[in-house]
């Protein structure tokens, strides 16, 4: 179950080792999720390091709209973290109901969370890193 906000649910965390000057880091998501009541508006949103305010860098809002006769949804979007920070950074993606009115959802799959740093190299060079450590909530 996916509480209504302020309470979220804790979905991925993702860390890099070894960021430099210049590095930027893109983070991709892809999340299924299923309304149990109603019409839910879910809130998604990415931390750097830890989950307050102050480090969010991330938030988007869906729908699953019952219109459609179909309950479940599958939520997918891109990030540019353009300056991260330097040494060890960690990612956090959180989900939680914005609206309170019998609004319900849940979590059910698919749920995709990568982060990958892209090193540029001062002769102009690109190159890719992907986190070593994927956990998953």
């Amino acid at each position: 179950m996916i509480p209504v906000g302020p309470m979220f649910l804790m979905l991925a965390e993702l860390s890099l080792d070894q960021i430099r000057p210049n590095d930027i880091v893109l983070l991709k998501t892809t999340v299924g999720t299923e309304a149990l009541m109603q019409s839910p508006i879910l809130l998604y949103k990415i931390f750097r390091n830890s989950v307050n305010d102050a480090n969010l860098i991330f938030s988007s809002r869906t729908e699953i709209d019952e219109t459609f006769q179909d309950e479940f949804s599958i939520d997918s979007f891109i990030h540019v973290d353009l300056k991260p920070t330097l040494g060890k950074v960690k990612y956090i993606l959180t989900v939680e109901v914005e609206t309170s009115f019998n609004d319900e959802a849940s979590v059910v799959g698919p749920l995709s969370f990568v982060i990958q740093q892209i090193r540029t190299e001062q002769s102009g060079k690109c190159t890719c890193n992907l986190a070593s450590n994927i956990e998953s909530m």
